[in-house]
């Protein structure tokens, strides 16, 4: 629920929004797959919650806006734009930044400044330690206290080609987690106490870029190509994770007669640390994701989707995995 506070006759610039959810069903990682990087961005354990409420408000003809609450840091940072129809969670999510996101929210408070049209400045600090169906005022007050810090830089070009214009939005970021974190060695099966590093960071690189405009005097227009791709790092020695590539594209509108239908296909990979590599023997994992969203009317869409998961965890069995999602916009 989104309440404007201009068309409430309060004040302009504010907005209120409320997110609620209700999650439950089996894991196809947890059960069959084993996979790492997550074949679902839905998965998420059975719950009922308040997943997000937050204030927002914008000012100086919306070049700046701030927002506090409790916030899903990936909705407006570190994601992609062409990415977001794909059902794997990496299309739109780094898997080696513990950012407070679905399904476990936390409280904090975000800042978007914008002072020219194709530049931006972006950034959020939020509780550390966010879990989605507890109160952010006894996980943000209490405890460790542990924090998480982002800070993003955005370009915002429109290349003109052959009188078409072709948005893109280029972005780089960086990150900051003040808990401790375990550090990889062997530890004798135990004999040996563990190792902590304290804090976490990394830093990330996020492309979208426009290819083809059908309709190109058309500005609302979004048919057409759509490329995009992110790239994530962390440190080896305590992530499990050190590096993530995603990349792949998705056409809106390809068929005749079909402008708001929607054909992608992307690929995801995760480089398992170094140092589980030397342990475990695990090793990377790679996943191939195909889907056709189809909109059947104004209100419902069909989206099959097909993914291939090469090495799940790093040495699983490799996956074949069909999924059907609908989605229903009242």
């Amino acid at each position: 629920m989104t309440l404007n506070t201009e068309e409430l006759r309060l004040w302009p610039g504010g907005q209120f929004y409320f997110e609620f959810q209700n999650i439950h069903g089996r894991s196809l990682t947890d059960e069959h797959v084993g996979d790492l990087l997550g074949i679902n961005e839905y998965d998420s354990p059975d719950r009922t919650q308040l997943s997000q409420f937050w204030w927002q408000q914008t000012l100086w003809s919306d070049h700046v806006t701030f927002r506090i609450g409790k916030l899903d840091s990936n909705a407006h940072l570190a994601n992609t734009l062409n990415g977001a129809d794909f059902l794997h969670s990496v299309a739109v999510a780094i898997p080696n930044m513990p950012q407070p996101t679905y399904p476990d929210c936390a409280f904090g408070s975000e800042l978007y400044i914008e002072p020219l049209p194709w530049l931006y400045l972006s950034g959020g600090i939020y509780d550390g330690e966010g879990i989605g169906d507890h109160s952010p005022f006894h996980t943000a007050f209490h405890g460790n206290n542990d924090s998480f810090t982002l800070v993003e830089l955005g370009l915002m070009p429109e290349w003109s080609i052959a009188e078409t214009t072709l948005p893109g939005l280029y972005r780089i970021g960086g990150w900051y987690h003040s808990g401790d974190w375990e550090i990889y060695f062997n530890d004798l099966q135990g004999r040996r106490r563990p190792r902590f590093h304290e804090g976490n960071s990394g830093w990330y690189l996020s492309l979208d870029q426009q290819i083809t405009r059908e309709n190109p005097d058309q500005a609302d227009s979004i048919e057409g190509l759509g490329l995009f791709f992110m790239y994530g790092w962390a440190p080896s020695a305590y992530n499990e994770i050190s590096q993530s590539y995603v990349g792949g594209w998705q056409y809106t509108g390809l068929l005749p007669t079909r402008d708001e239908d929607v054909f992608g296909m992307g690929i995801f990979h995760g480089q398992i640390s170094e140092e589980i590599q030397r342990l475990e023997q695990r090793f990377d994992e790679m996943a191939l994701e195909c889907f056709y969203k189809c909109q059947l009317t104004p209100h419902l869409s069909v989206q099959p989707v097909v993914q291939y998961v090469i090495d799940p965890g790093g040495d699983g069995r490799d996956a074949l995995v069909g999924s059907l999602m609908m989605t229903f916009n009242l």
